[in-house]
């Protein structure tokens, strides 16, 4: 296998993990009590963060790719 190949094939795993753990964090927050909707709420702001963190430049602070000036 080739090391591009590779990375494709590992790439896919880990973004499949990151579904099935996002997957089960928003069915125990529902379990809990919160709203649906609140979840997905919660679930775009998770989304613009990560976003957030992928467009920052190498090296940054993640609360400067937030741009809040918090440390997460």
């Amino acid at each position: 296998m080739s090391g591009v190949a590779g990375r494709g094939s590992r790439q896919v795993t880990l973004l499949a993990a990151v579904e099935m753990v996002r997957a089960a964090y928003e069915e125990a927050l529902i379990m809990h009590g919160m709203l649906p909707s609140t979840v997905a709420l919660i679930h775009t702001y998770a989304d613009a963060n990560l976003a957030a963190l992928e467009e920052a430049p190498d090296g940054s602070c993640v609360s400067d790719a937030f741009g809040d000036g918090v440390h997460h």
